[in-house]
């Protein structure tokens, strides 16, 4: 009797498993809501908001703090994308109208006429820079006019935020990746010329060449005078630095040298090379073959400037002095960011709008204005779109090269090109807006055509938004 309940149990059991079994595969099976036939995935069609936008930070000469004047996009125009389906291949979603291969630098370096022509001599960068610091509104402080009486000169020795006020807590609101108090940043080995200390000295109050605001201050070293200042970051000869080309990159972890152990340097910071002669060949633990030997800023222990040699592998993303100004040097290092994360005010270690266009100019030496009402006064080529129909802004921009920064109020893009009538730029981008009106953060660095992304308050694109665009490498006419 047992024997044969125990029999009907199992073929109970059996069934209920094969059951369970066809439930399964059926739901696993069917596509999901929103799915396409050829199994990429639907996304939501969205409008680009300008949360991206960077606007103008006022500089105060307050000693407690600097206000800051970047707005999110509440308080600005929003832009939309007018989006039917987005184009999803290898599971990377792209903007409209922009395919897989675009993403690869090399698709619009071929259609450049000559990539590899040097568009500016290392001479006329050198005068671009001086007429840059002299145009009262690109507002650059002109840091070696400054005596040592004035106060005290600085390095920065790690990746750290320029801030309007002195503290390190967050003022923002519902995103806690915008600090409403974040002004810039400063690279390592950056100069900084510090006019001011916190009450607890935590904080120096700083100009850099570009901003005035609040670092911390055990990422500064303070140097023992204006000489030692200058040779710590003022370099003389084309060989004897390096110039990081890519997005990021990290020193090697050594517990022999925890002073320089797994940096982070971002793109446009600048190092001086030891040189050969001076090479210990057990400067950090290990020998030096197949690496490039650099001096890194160090902060003592009481607080005086000081440096270290560490060691960057030969395949690091860096160029030994500042990069030849070349349209395919200018494309291919603005696609050494593709897809990173959006940084207000140079935050997490990447870049707003400004920011990325600065930081790739800076690896050629180029050191631009900070923010973008700053940088398109910067003296030089200037092409101006304000007033013109929709026909000859498009007129105009077929013929500007690549590498031109196009701007209109709040914010900035690179130029690449034009394919098939359509206009293309790669920018750091802060948020989109879904169909139904809610808002899609982007918060990435990404290529999207400028002829289908449109204003959501006036419906006007941005080829019909830009006010003007300037061209580094070409005088002002």
């Amino acid at each position: 009797m047992k024997s044969n309940i125990w029999k009907k149990l199992f073929i109970i059991e059996t069934i209920l498993v094969v059951f369970a079994s066809i439930v399964l595969f059926v739901y696993i099976t069917k596509p999901d809501e929103g799915s396409v036939e050829d199994g990429s995935t639907a996304v939501e069609s969205y409008y680009v908001d300008s949360n991206d936008l960077n606007v103008d930070v006022e500089n105060s000469t307050e000693t407690d703090s600097i206000e800051s004047t970047k707005t999110d996009s509440d308080n600005v125009d929003n832009i939309q994308a007018d989006i039917d389906v987005e184009e999803v291949k290898d599971k990377i979603i792209y903007m409209p109208g922009v395919t897989e291969e675009m993403s690869n630098p090399e698709y619009w370096i071929d259609i450049q006429e000559e990539p590899d022509k040097v568009l500016i001599t290392k001479p006329q960068i050198e005068a671009l820079n001086k007429k840059i610091v002299e145009t009262s509104g690109c507002r650059m402080y002109d840091l070696e006019s400054y005596s040592e009486d004035e106060a005290e000169f600085g390095i920065v020795v790690r990746q750290t935020d320029v801030k309007g006020s002195p503290t390190n807590s967050l003022m923002n609101g519902s995103d806690a990746n915008f600090d409403d108090n974040q002004l810039a940043g400063a690279k390592v080995n950056d100069p900084v010329f510090i006019i001011g200390h916190s009450e607890d000295d935590s904080f120096y109050k700083v100009r850099t060449r570009d901003y005035e605001g609040w670092i911390r201050s055990e990422d500064v070293a303070l140097c023992s005078n204006k000489e030692e200042w200058l040779k710590a970051w003022k370099f003389t000869e084309e060989d004897n630095f390096v110039v990081v080309t890519t997005d990021r990159l990290f020193t090697e972890d050594n517990r022999y040298t925890p002073d320089t152990s797994r940096m982070v340097l971002t793109m446009g910071t600048v190092l001086e090379l030891v040189d050969k002669n001076d090479i210990s060949y057990e400067e950090d633990g290990r020998a030096p073959f197949n690496s490039y030997m650099i001096y890194i800023p160090i902060r003592n222990a009481d607080g005086s400037y000081g440096r270290a040699a560490t060691q960057l592998p030969e395949h690091s993303g860096v160029s030994v002095g500042y990069q030849p100004l070349t349209e395919r040097n200018i494309i291919n290092t603005a696609f050494e960011c593709l897809g990173d994360i959006y940084g207000w005010g140079s935050s997490l270690n990447s870049e707003d709008c400004s920011g990325y266009i600065q930081s790739i100019y800076r690896t050629f030496g180029i050191i631009m204005p900070r923010d973008t009402d700053q940088q398109e006064l910067t003296p030089c080529k200037r092409v101006m779109l304000s007033g013109l129909g929709n026909g000859d802004r498009r007129a105009v921009l077929d013929e500007v090269p690549a590498g031109t920064a196009l701007y209109m109020d709040g914010h900035t893009v690179m130029y690449l090109g034009v394919v098939d009538g359509n206009h293309y730029c790669i920018n750091s981008s802060g948020s989109v807006r879904g169909a139904s009106g809610g808002k899609l953060k982007t918060r990435t660095i990404m290529i999207n055509s400028i002829d289908q992304t449109q204003m959501v308050s006036t419906g006007a694109t941005w080829t019909d938004t830009f006010t003007s665009g300037i061209v580094l490498w070409e005088k002002a006419e």
